[in-house]
């Protein structure tokens, strides 16, 4: 490891001695932590918490921050709460994703955008171009907040952190767990994954006293397999400024009818007069050329272009199987038929 490589944060503090390490968007962490499959079996029995140290937070703060983010994201800030979270993202002005994360008003002017530590520079400097006689503050507050992933099958590990897992998705709760102040939301697609946003100041005493409390430690594999199951598309991985927003079919992070932003005459057009020409589905794969293969992967039917494979993970009980996200062509949508590579990879859409 470089001496300039950024490590998450139960490494840096040796909470955990995981078996295997990656470098992945931007960082250093915690690949599997008792192994793949142990670390699957954790989170189906009793649950764990992961380490997201990978996921940094921007903060936009001033008396004229919310009109800013109104006219250049996606979402509609006119109606924003404070105990909700909301996906959305920044766009190019054809509609191309620049950056896709979950922004949260936490006072009336100040507003947090959470992101992958991959998308950060990109992300400040494009608020930096498109800033003119605004009034606001942007601070990067990577080493301020940290975030964590609470994976809880039925919500039983949720509950032990003092996590009210009936809520709604994208609800926010304010926390208080063995002394530790958090702030907690369910993912919208994944009922089990609850967010915890928490200071940096804190977030090792949180580690420490969930370990105590016999509270595992996931690795970040895991929970991509999660991510890529759930069909949840991730600017900097699936998506870029090549491609346009709905084409991640991930519709919940653009605010219809909101008014105007970069990208809105694509979106609009698109929502009211007909279909992106591909779409971002999930896959089911299998196949030796598993091991081998590496993305974008095209594959075809009968010797015609179905579509785009740009990411997969294997599954960790069955190895021999993998789930993945394809940019699939609109003729294909709704195929039942099996798709291949030269190579002699398979792969169907999963239902």
């Amino acid at each position: 490891m470089s001496k300039t490589e950024k490590q998450s944060l139960t490494l840096v503090k040796g909470l955990c001695s995981p078996k295997k390490k990656a470098f992945f968007n931007g960082m250093s962490v915690p690949w599997e932590v008792n192994g793949y499959l142990e670390d699957f079996a954790i989170a189906k029995s009793s649950g764990g918490i992961f380490d997201l140290s990978d996921h940094v937070v921007i903060q936009i703060e001033g008396k004229e921050a919310q009109d800013y983010l109104q006219r250049m994201t996606t979402v509609q800030f006119k109606s924003l709460n404070f105990n909700t979270t909301v996906h959305g993202a920044f766009l190019t002005g054809r509609g191309g994703v620049i950056a896709l994360g979950v922004f949260r008003k936490v006072r009336a002017e100040t507003f947090q955008f959470l992101i992958l530590e991959s998308l950060k520079e990109r992300v400040l400097e494009h608020i930096e171009q498109f800033h003119f006689a605004e009034q606001f503050l942007v601070k990067d507050l990577s080493d301020e907040i940290t975030i964590f992933g609470c994976w809880s099958e039925n919500g039983v590990l949720a509950l032990e952190l003092g996590v009210d897992s009936t809520l709604p998705s994208l609800q926010v709760q304010s926390v208080i767990w063995q002394g530790c102040n958090f702030y907690s939301w369910k993912d919208v697609r994944r009922d089990s994954l609850f967010w915890v946003e928490i200071k940096s100041s804190e977030a090792t005493e949180f580690i420490e006293k969930g370990l105590k409390k016999g509270h595992q430690l996931l690795g970040r594999r895991l929970f991509e397999f999660f991510r890529l199951q759930a069909a949840v598309p991730s600017a900097g991985i699936e998506l870029n400024e090549k491609d346009i927003i709905l084409e991640g079919d991930f519709n919940e992070a653009v605010a219809r009818n909101k008014g105007c932003y970069p990208g809105q005459e694509v979106v609009e057009r698109i929502f009211t007069y007909g279909q992106v020409n591909r779409k971002l589905q999930r896959v089911t794969l299998w196949g030796e050329a598993l091991k081998t293969s590496l993305l974008p992967l095209s594959f075809l039917l009968n010797g015609k272009e179905v579509g785009e494979l740009v990411s997969f993970e294997k599954s960790p009980s069955e190895p021999e199987m993998a789930v993945g996200l394809m940019f699939v062509r609109k003729e294909f949508w709704e195929s039942k038929d099996i798709w291949t590579t030269p190579e002699g990879l398979q792969a169907k859409l999963a239902v």
